[in-house]
């Protein structure tokens, strides 16, 4: 008997669209098009990083032209293939990193010096980088890695010397790394850790998103629950009006969340950049900006002006799922998938900077901005891509619009209540089941 009641129980489960295609179904095409996606991203990465590495365009001002010196210089040569030796630079790094050089190695007087008398020589790397991303600082730690390669066979070489203290030879040299972004140099920390923050800035305002997207939905699928909504389509009312109140009740939600969303933002990156630009212990603290430029308020109130608009979009396009959905039930059916479709850009967004994209794609992420336009406007920030912005802006408000003159439209037409019914039915499986009737009198 408990079989027959397990068969009878799967049976009637399966008979359920909604958990056939949103359980089953749909978790394989999603995971299977994210990790894709990601692999894409990683593979494109790590073979940007290998041929920019491989082919690194590097010059070394040597300010010392000590026997040290020219030692460490010899040991640069043996790693990276295109080395330009000057002894003295008159061109500032950030004008040398403009010419055409990729890194930027300078040895200041003292050097052979400090070597000599077994105190950690400092040696300055500047580097430049488009935009942040996953890419962006592999490549600049992977090209400082070359500095870091010929330390250590100096390492190597101070252990073979007779007399050199073991603890300074394993490490002779202060490697200060810089990198030159949006015109300011920044320490590798820094970039590393605002690289990070980006993993984050990914993930909350999806989550913003899709509350938006529940709230608004949910809102207007319990007017078809409780029957309600015929008689908001009795009154003598335009049904933009039904529309738009409905927007704005949710916008006044989603205005709250988004302060509290900027605040908290704010916060968390604020103490990344403060433990990145702390100094190390007995080293000076981080040259270049740090909390205060990267938490810059035109940045910050750029980026909530963007999150608004966002959640408004999804809060329009929530009316028109909720306005098709028979209950609150249905709604789940449809914002499942669209939460979780909407996460596959930003993935992408981790590896990629907006200048490595080709027109086509960039094109293709303009039309995802109603989702994903906090991340590219943070990214173009960075990267001075401000069209870029402009244009993300552009697509959301268009976006809104189209989607409330839908709504609107579909509350016009008598043909709201017949889709509702024949969801309904698809959803109960009685449609199915009547086709099945009707074929078998014929």
């Amino acid at each position: 008997m408990l079989k027959e009641l397990i068969i009878k129980d799967v049976k009637n489960t399966l008979r359920d669209l909604k958990i056939v295609v949103g359980a089953i179904i749909l978790p394989f095409i999603l995971f299977s098009i994210m990790g894709i996606a990601i692999s894409a991203g990683a593979g494109q990465m790590v073979q940007e990083v290998t041929e920019k590495v491989k082919a690194v365009n590097l010059i070394v001002c040597d300010e010392d032209a000590s026997n040290y010196s020219t030692l460490y210089v010899s040991f640069l040569e043996k790693v990276a293939s295109n080395v330009t030796y000057a002894t003295s630079c008159s061109a500032s790094p950030e004008e040398l990193l403009s010419q055409g050089y990729d890194l930027v190695v300078v040895i200041p007087k003292g050097f052979g010096e400090n070597i000599s008398e077994e105190d950690p020589a400092n040696v300055e790397v500047y580097t430049k980088v488009k935009g942040v991303s996953m890419t962006a600082v592999s490549l600049v730690t992977a090209m400082v890695g070359v500095v870091r390669s010929a330390a250590d066979m100096l390492s190597s070489y101070l252990l073979t010397q007779a007399g050199v203290k073991p603890e300074f030879a394993f490490s002779p040299l202060r490697i200060e790394s810089l990198v030159m972004m949006r015109g300011e140099m920044v320490d590798l920390r820094v970039l590393e850790s605002i690289a990070s923050s980006m993993f984050m800035l990914i993930f909350a305002p999806l989550v913003v998103v899709s509350s938006a997207l529940g709230m608004a939905a949910t809102s207007m699928a319990k007017e078809n629950e409780e029957k309600t909504m015929e008689v908001l389509l009795t009154l003598p009312v335009p049904r933009i009006h039904i529309v738009l109140s409905k927007l704005v009740g949710t916008m006044i939600l989603v205005a709250l969340s988004t302060i509290s969303f900027i605040g908290g933002f704010a916060v968390y990156v604020g103490s990344i950049m403060a433990m990145a630009s702390a100094p190390e212990s007995g080293g000076a603290a981080s040259t270049g900006f740090g909390t205060a430029s990267f938490v810059d308020p035109t940045l910050m109130v750029l980026f909530g002006t963007v999150i608004f608009i966002s959640l408004m979009a999804v809060a329009a396009l929530g009316i028109l799922l909720g306005s098709i959905a028979p209950d609150s039930r249905a709604v789940g059916t449809y914002i499942g998938p669209v939460s979780i479709v909407v996460m596959i850009p930003a993935f992408i967004l981790m590896f990629v900077d907006l200048s490595s994209l080709s027109p086509a794609g960039q094109v293709a992420l303009l039309l995802t901005s109603p989702f994903t336009a906090a991340v590219i406007v943070v990214k173009a920030w960075f990267e001075s891509a401000y069209t870029f912005i402009a244009a993300s802006i552009g697509v959301s408000l268009a976006f809104v619009l189209a989607l409330l003159y839908l709504s609107s439209a579909l509350l016009e037409s008598e043909k709201l209540l017949s889709l509702q019914y024949r969801l309904m039915m698809m959803r109960s499986g009685k449609g199915r089941k009547r086709r099945k009737r009707l074929f078998s009198r014929s």
